[in-house]
């Protein structure tokens, strides 16, 4: 919870950014603005859900949230541009 004593900024700032390796040596960085939301004043929630028993993780949408995806599915290749 964001709250009592640090500002939203201070709260994101505390978690780390997460860094997600892809095929070819690229790397797609994920932050903590993008895998909280908030869902009531001052209280934020984790956007990633747990999917069946395997231990893999959802992450979705939320991992689109400050970038650009470009999908070219004739050529089977994804870009992704940080937005800024």
């Amino acid at each position: 919870m964001a709250s009592e004593g640090f500002t939203v900024k201070e709260f994101f700032d505390s978690f780390p950014v997460i860094k997600v390796n892809i095929p070819g040596g690229k790397v797609i960085k994920w932050f903590p603005s993008e895998y909280f939301y908030e869902e009531t004043h001052n209280l934020y929630c984790l956007t990633v859900d747990p999917f069946g028993s395997s231990g893999s993780m959802v992450i979705g949408g939320s991992m689109m949230r400050q970038s650009m995806y470009i999908f070219d599915l004739e050529g089977r290749q994804l870009g992704i541009v940080r937005a800024h």
